[in-house]
């Protein structure tokens, strides 16, 4: 197998008493890993992920997953500081002929909650290397990778040379005050995250040394658990995979994020929720930060009705340039307007295919997101049955079922064991207390007809309980998501748990029940046996609930005929 790094850890100059090392690199050198840590540049300049580091006291986190071999990061000490020439760090610096030098700092430690996964890569190691792979952990959790076997064979994480030349032309732009506001576009699986994440980092060099980055995809989002359309404001490059930067645990500094709730992890379940969605986020940057460089990343839907969507975003957005990544001759169909900023990229070249499939990455996301960052699906489980819940009584707040298919009398069932929004509304979309003369009308209606309920209802037997129409709450601003753990009756609360600060819960005024299902592992610890007092819910049977059918593509069938 060829080398996959070339830089010599043995050069290693100095090592720190909290475990950072110093390494001398080369010129052109290279360094692939998996693992985690943070970086920074003593002498000389690196690029990672298009990102440029110079000499700087400011350390970057930085994720390589080791179960995903074929993204492996790698960091390379440039030959040349030409690409960097007008940045204003540069103008002051004076020259020095010291060789490139990274500082890599480990994250972990072996008191850290997260040490036991930092050991099992340590094991993994070892035994790639038994197999014939070369593999050297530099600090702990930090791993060098110079080859792997063809058992284990290992692949870098490759941007393509044209989407390199791209980035670099909207950094031009924004040199010379255009606006700059590109959407990326492009099927499933073609890498238009990683190129999202690719033109963030480059332009965080531009003179705003700040960028604006919206994600419409719901199903894989940048910085929430799925069913959210995200508005972030970013001054560090993005340098590991989203569930390792999730909002509010993540280590990466937002200077803004702000987000809309869609519920639900396709836009086909809220088709008009999520435009309103995207249209409050894009009036959002509009009205605030419209000076900033914007880029979108968008779902991977582009036939049919995802293609009206895709047009609608475009609409919206208004943008300066349109990136499709994609290899086969398809022109996507838009206005001749957008058409001449329209340019054809080709797609993230093939690479080792992983055992980890995007919704195994989605469950992780929405696991880390509740439990925190060292959580797993063994662990998930425990974690959260040792967190107190938050108790929210029923009159403070209203409620909302997406899609409003329920009758008042399954409302309490439905939100039991449930991942719902916690949403903010303005008082002028909020509508007046309702009455029991309103309920009795909805249920009247709801009786007639499989038609939605009234703008606003009232429970029968707990009148605190408010329900609000869900025409009222697409695409409203969600602070997070939370877990219906259980409901008390007698005091008419909710118990929900929540990892949102209190300071922004205190501003919820609207909970709202969408399509993201709950994870067993949430509830049971995936199978691990212990005390069932220990678990939120002891059985897979008392957390099964309601949803969608979906068919089951992989079932062989007979078809054809004739009788016995």
């Amino acid at each position: 197998m060829d080398d996959l790094s070339t830089v010599d850890s043995k050069k290693v100059i100095a090592q720190n008493p909290d475990g950072s090392v110093l390494l001398e690199f080369r010129p052109g050198e290279t360094l692939s890993f998996y693992g985690q840590a943070k970086v920074r540049s003593t002498a000389g300049e690196f690029s990672i992920m298009n990102y440029t580091l110079l000499p700087s006291k400011d350390s970057f986190y930085v994720c390589s997953p080791q179960y995903h071999p074929g993204s492996l990061l790698t960091i390379t000490a440039s030959s040349s500081s030409s690409a960097t020439e007008n940045r204003k760090s540069l103008q002051t610096r004076p020259k020095s002929h010291t060789p490139p030098t990274l500082c890599i700092q480990p994250v972990l430690n072996r008191s850290h909650p997260n040490a036991r996964r930092a050991s099992k890569l340590k094991e993994d190691a070892k035994q790639q290397r038994e197999k014939g792979a070369k593999i050297i952990e530099l600090v702990y959790g930090f791993h060098i990778v110079y080859a792997g076997t063809e058992d284990s064979p290992y692949s870098l994480l490759t941007l393509p040379g044209q989407w390199l030349i791209a980035s670099g032309t909207l950094l031009d732009q924004c040199r010379k005050g255009m606006a700059v506001r590109v959407i990326v576009a492009g099927n499933r699986n073609v890498g238009k995250s990683t190129c999202c994440r690719a033109v963030v980092n480059k332009l965080l060099d531009g003179p705003k040394k700040e960028v604006v980055l919206l994600d419409t995809d719901v199903g894989q989002c940048e910085f929430t658990p799925p069913g959210l359309v995200t508005l972030a404001i970013l001054s560090t490059p993005l340098l590991s995979p989203p569930h390792s930067r999730l909002y509010p645990s993540s280590r990466i500094r937002y200077k803004h994020l702000q987000s809309y709730y869609v519920g639900a992890t396709e836009s086909t379940s809220n088709p008009k929720g999520y435009l309103n969605a995207v249209k409050f986020a894009i009036e959002k940057y509009n009205a605030v930060y419209g000076d900033l460089p914007l880029v979108i990343n968008t779902q991977g839907w582009l036939k049919g009705f995802g293609l009206s969507l895709f047009q609608s975003i475009v609409l919206q957005a208004n943008p300066t340039s349109i990136f499709h990544l994609t290899d086969k001759p398809f022109q996507l169909e838009l206005e001749p307007s957008y058409q001449r900023i329209l340019t054809t990229l080709p797609q993230r070249p093939p690479v080792v295919k992983s055992k980890i499939t995007a919704s195994d990455l989605r469950r992780l996301a929405l696991l880390r997101y509740f439990a925190g960052p060292s959580a797993d699906f063994l662990t998930a489980g425990r974690i959260l049955a040792k967190k107190p819940p938050y108790r929210v009584c029923w009159s403070s707040v209203w409620i909302s079922i997406l899609p409003e298919t329920l009758g008042p009398s399954s409302l309490l069932k439905s939100l039991n064991a449930s991942i719902v929004g916690l949403c903010t509304l303005p008082p002028d979309r909020l509508p007046p207390k309702p009455t029991r003369k309103t309920y009795a009308e909805a249920v009247l209606a709801d009786s007639k007809s499989s038609s939605s309920l009234l703008h606003s209802t009232v429970h029968p037997q707990n009148p605190a309980i408010q329900l609000l129409h869900t025409s009222r709450v697409e695409g409203c601003l969600c602070q997070g998501l939370g877990l219906i753990r259980g409901i008390d009756m007698e005091k008419r609360q909710l118990l929900i748990l929540s990892p949102v600060p209190f300071k922004d819960l205190r501003r919820v005024n609207v909970v709202i029940r969408g399509e993201i299902p709950v994870l067993s592992a949430m509830m049971t610890g995936g199978g691990v046996k212990r005390k069932a007092e220990e678990a939120m819910y002891t059985t897979w049977k008392s957390i099964q609930g309601f949803g969608p059918m979906k068919s089951r593509k992989n079932i062989g069938r007979k078809w054809g005929g004739g009788g016995p």
